[in-house]
């Protein structure tokens, strides 16, 4: 199950993970070879477990999603999981063991098939390509205990080519977008044929402070907006 998979590592997504899927496993011993190593493999279709997660990650029930886990052991104290996603995602994830307590160190994440490197930095840093991304349904995810928190519980960067993004009720086509965790707020760059430019958007959208846009070059999609009328109406565009 999923609360049996993450609550162990203290990772803040169990809730959002349903049902229940088969898993094979095997350990490793090195033998006799001085290069060998212990590792723990864990692998799942996931078939029978849904994902309550936006693109790329939300899955059904029925749907397959071929998930292989590494349990490595490279230091005393310190664990580390190599995780592969369907081919499409991988992942090295670096926890610190300490009286049967796990904490998360760092986390990468890379998606569209490029292999992903040891964490270097605290938190969780996603890179690669991906066909589809929505930072508005990213941004409304609850990722801390009890539901209470955003995506900087755990989230610290952010480097994407994306080929279709909806970011703050628009949609863009083939944008590179960049995200970095401040103290209150992320510090985003995007570039694409419609809009080009850098935000600052607070942690609680619904709080005081406000998102403030410096940009180059924007073209509303007006589809988004009114319904696709020929025409648009200022009055709805955001002020």
């Amino acid at each position: 199950t999923g609360p049996s998979l993450l609550n162990p590592v203290g990772m803040p997504l169990a809730d959002h993970l349903d049902g229940i899927s088969d898993w094979q496993a095997y350990v490793h011993f090195p033998g006799t070879q001085p290069d060998g190593e212990f590792y723990i493999h864990l692998d799942s279709e996931l078939q029978g477990m849904a994902i309550d997660l936006p693109a790329p990650l939300f899955k059904s029930a029925v749907d397959r999603m071929p998930l292989a886990i590494d349990f490595r052991f490279p230091q005393a104290g310190i664990t580390e999981w190599e995780v592969n996603v369907a081919e499409q995602m991988s992942a090295v994830m670096r926890f610190a063991v300490n009286d049967g307590a796990m904490q998360i160190q760092g986390a990468n994440l890379q998606i569209g098939g490029s292999t992903a490197s040891a964490p270097v930095r605290p938190g969780l840093v996603i890179g690669g390509e991906t066909d589809q991304l929505s930072v508005d349904d990213w941004l409304s995810v609850d990722y801390g205990p009890d539901q209470e928190g955003g995506p900087e519980q755990i989230l610290t960067a952010v480097d994407l080519t994306v080929t279709d993004l909806r970011l703050m009720g628009q949609h863009v086509s083939n944008a590179e977008l960049s995200l970095q965790q401040d103290t209150a707020a992320w510090q985003a760059d995007i570039s694409s044929e419609t809009i080009s430019g850098s935000a600052i958007i607070p942690f609680d959208l619904y709080g005081d402070e406000p998102v403030v846009l410096e940009l180059e070059r924007l073209a509303i999609d007006d589809e988004e907006i009114d319904g696709g009328d020929d025409r648009l109406d200022p009055k709805l565009v955001p002020s």
